[in-house]
């Protein structure tokens, strides 16, 4: 089942993040702690020296030319496989509000290798699709995977800084509890009172808890034209 692979890769990718939460210079942002998407190793890495991150086919942490495989070991035994590479002190685990798993509670991991490598797709072609909206849209920051939701996302600054800022976040969420398949998502912030929805081409305007456009991920000839026409949407709600 793709949910439960899901969450154990959010788990174990809990590990790695660790590395930033600890050994990282805290940031505002929490940047320290998120990782950057890396297409020659198909994993997600901190950016610690030696890299710390996760490779997604196989669930394997990855530390400089050391791995260790999560599947069959715990989510205590990816901690101390990075303590004991970087000779660390025990390693912050993350706070509270990550979804719930036997694993967050000492459950062995064990993660069906083909939903882990439909997962490993769905952050590759996303990637891809966010470094070009990255490329092309004026104010785009950096393209990150937020450990805490473990979306992979880019935002898009049209004015102002910090909490007064107005952006677009533009992302891909590889599902949550109200939505437990893999979506890409457009929100502008804050979010328009009474928002207008105009008709997309392609995806849907979500109302529920959070206003923005989404698009099921499996749905990939129509990305990159969701992206852009979602953007354009969103650049004029803003």
């Amino acid at each position: 089942m793709l949910w439960d692979t899901r969450l154990q890769l959010h788990w174990a990718a809990q590990a790695a993040a660790g590395v930033g939460r600890t050994l990282l210079a805290p940031q505002g942002d929490f940047s320290h702690e998120s990782f950057s998407w890396s297409g020659d190793d198909g994993a997600l890495f901190v950016a610690s020296t030696p890299r710390a991150g996760i490779r997604l086919r196989d669930m394997t942490l990855l530390a400089g030319d050391e791995t260790f495989p999560m599947n069959g070991h715990t989510l205590a035994d990816g901690f101390a496989f990075f303590e004991r590479v970087f000779a660390s002190a025990p390693l912050k685990h993350p706070p509270e509000g990550m979804p719930e798993h036997p694993v967050a509670r000492g459950g062995v991991f064990d993660a069906n290798p083909q939903d882990l490598a439909e997962l490993d797709r769905y952050y590759s072609v996303a990637a891809e699709m966010l470094e070009e909206v990255r490329a092309r849209e004026t104010g785009a920051g950096r393209v990150r995977c937020w450990p805490h939701h473990f979306d992979i996302a880019t935002l898009i600054t049209i004015s102002g800084h910090g909490e007064e800022a107005h952006t677009i976040g533009v992302g891909m969420a590889p599902g949550d509890e109200g939505n437990r398949e893999p979506y890409y998502y457009v929100t502008p912030w804050p979010y328009p009172k009474d928002p207008p929805q105009p008709p997309l081409a392609s995806g849907a305007w979500h109302t529920e808890g959070w206003f923005g456009a989404v698009l099921p991920a499996r749905e990939t000839d129509a990305i990159r034209s969701f992206l852009a026409e979602a953007i354009g949407h969103a650049r004029v709600l803003v």
